[in-house]
């Protein structure tokens, strides 16, 4: 029972490794996937920049096509040629109230002026301010060839209300003679629709007019100091980060007026901070029910593999009264089936040393051969299970069906037929290799040395295994991390007189020469079934099948390895 406590709270303790392995992997996917909603963010935050400069544009425009229609109306208007004709002051008042009648079309405009060569200039009936004034008297001192532009935007005031307006002022060539229209238009309607469209994305911005000049900024005043005072090249459209705030930078190629923005990282934080509380929320959620589901299904399978190595156990302290009762198909329940038999037969090998001690020598043969060490399957068993934990499928069965090779061939003794053939030995102790692979880390090497010739003669039934084993463990084990490491070299070959030669050596520790004569001289003890099986095993049997011949010999040095010969003389 307490082996089996301590499994399961291996498992537990290996479900809650995964969950924490799964909720770090979860937090980092969680955060790999903000970094496209950043991206995002930027995005929307350009395309509301990009929506201001086409404001910027439509509202010039338009502003450039009602120019085109004014000058029409010059090029077509008999009140404009009388003016050029006699500049008098009644003629300058008709052409003031056309332009004034053409001006009021357009809700955003103060007013309108024309400059001709030559002439006074004659302005809208509209009141311009003195601002306007001076932008005036600047612009009619010279005509100049096909010239436009904008001026600076400057702050006015009319009729006790303050705002922002700016002058545009194109050429045109009317009948023979050069004029300039002035047109000056207040900005408030303009900045107050860029604000709606910036609110929601942006935190501050300043806009530039054409000469480069901020003209208007809104937002905290900590972020203003960022968005003004910036020299925007003409056309630029960009973005960077200043202080962690996202910055944008655009300018109009079309009338030359620009916006820099600030978003700040504070505002991007709160931009995704809900989506990563969902986010986590929804991960926890789903980490949890995978390691429920993991847990009852890692239970469901340990509770057939920790009953079979409870009885495994029981059959190792010597109870063989130890069945269990099969319900399942799959691949634990061929190893109970195999464990049933295994212990079918070790009981009925028992009986039958009782009952017939005519077959005395017959019956410790196969005695010895039947040997099969509980802790080995023991062992393999928590190699599956550790397997089991990690998931491990393929591996599983990989080791199941070595174990069950293993345990066929070790419960087919049947008192009759000792011998196998080379190749189907061969064969099994790949399995065992298997196996044993699985069961302990290090740099293991196995080198098989076999002549063709070999693999259809007979030889006695698991003499190579004990051989292997005792090459592992007592060889190339390194006693301070349990893992196996070198080279174990397993060569068949037949010798002159046509018997199968067996030699077994590693490049493992090697024995003293003491150590070499104590193992030289064991012997077979048929009570210490399960204990020792090794060469005394191996050297039991060997007596049992070729009486007064000396079989087996071994060969070690300190360091450099040991070498295990046996010859199978020809019967």
């Amino acid at each position: 029972m307490g082996d089996r406590t301590s499994l399961r709270r291996q498992i537990a303790n290996g479900i809650i490794r995964g969950g924490i392995v799964a909720l770090i992997a979860a937090i980092a996917a969680a955060f790999l996937l903000v970094m496209p909603l950043r991206r995002q963010k930027i995005t929307q935050a350009e395309n509301t920049q990009d929506a201001v400069i086409n404001h910027f544009d439509n509202v010039f425009s338009y502003n450039d096509g009602f120019m085109n229609s004014i000058a029409a109306l010059v090029e077509q208007s008999e009140t404009v040629e009388e003016y050029v004709k006699d500049p008098s002051e009644r003629n300058a008042l008709s052409l003031s109230i056309m332009l004034n009648n053409a001006v009021s079309y357009i809700r955003v405009a103060q007013g309108v002026a024309l400059i001709g060569e030559d002439v006074p200039y004659v302005t809208s009936m509209t009141n311009l301010t003195e601002e306007d004034r001076a932008i005036l008297e600047e612009a009619g001192a010279q005509v100049e060839t096909y010239g436009r532009g904008y001026t600076s935007v400057y702050e006015t005031q009319r009729s006790s209300h303050t705002y922002r307006a700016v002058a545009y002022g194109r050429n045109y060539y009317i009948n023979g003679r050069w004029w300039k229209i002035v047109l000056f238009f207040n900005l408030d309607s303009m900045i107050s629709n860029i604000r709606l469209l910036v609110r929601n994305d942006i935190d501050a911005f300043t806009m530039y007019d054409s000469t480069g000049k901020a003209f208007y900024s809104s937002g905290p005043e900590k972020y203003i100091p960022l968005t003004a005072g910036v020299d925007l090249e003409e056309g630029i459209d960009n973005y960077d980060y200043v202080k962690g705030n996202l910055m944008l930078y655009n300018r109009s190629s079309v009338c030359g007026f620009g916006i820099v923005s600030c978003v700040s990282n504070g505002t991007l934080a709160k931009t995704l901070v809900m989506y990563l509380i969902e986010a986590f929320a929804l991960l926890a959620g789903l980490i949890l029910l995978n390691l429920f589901m993991v847990s009852r299904a890692v239970n469901e399978v340990m509770e057939p593999i920790n009953e079979l190595t409870g009885r495994m156990l029981s059959a190792a302290e010597g109870d063989l009264d130890c069945a269990i009762t099969v319900n399942r198909f799959d691949e634990v329940g061929q190893l109970q089936r195999s464990f049933n038999k295994m212990i079918s037969d070790l009981k009925t090998s028992m009986e039958s040393e009782r009952v017939k001690e005519e077959q005395r020598q017959q019956a410790m043969y196969s005695l010895m051969v039947s040997q099969m060490d509980p802790h080995f399957i023991y062992n393999t068993m928590n190699s599956i299970n550790y397997l089991a934990r990690k998931g491990r499928d393929e591996d599983i069965i990989t080791v199941n069906t070595a174990l069950l090779t293993v345990l066929r061939d070790r419960l087919r003794v049947d008192g009759i037929d000792n011998t196998e053939k080379v190749e189907h030995e061969i064969q099994v102790i790949k399995e065992y290799l298997k196996i044993e692979n699985f069961m302990y880390d290090g740099d293991l090497k196995v080198v098989w040395d076999v002549q063709p010739e070999v693999l259809q003669k007979q030889m006695p039934k698991d003499m190579i295994q004990p051989l292997v084993e005792n090459a592992l463990f007592h060889g190339l084990m390194n006693e301070e991390t349990g893992t196996l490491d070198g080279t174990i070299t397993i060569r068949l070959r037949l010798d002159e007189t046509g018997s199968v030669v067996l030699r077994v050596e590693d490049d493992g520790a090697g024995m003293e020469k003491e150590k070499l004569r104590e193992v030289n001289g064991e012997e077979f003890n048929p009570a210490e079934r399960g204990k020792r099986v090794g060469l005394a095993n191996v050297r039991g049997r060997l007596y049992y099948l070729y009486p007064g011949q000396e079989c087996l010999q071994v060969e070690s040095t300190p360091g450099r390895g040991t070498c295990v010969t046996i010859r199978f003389p020809e019967k």
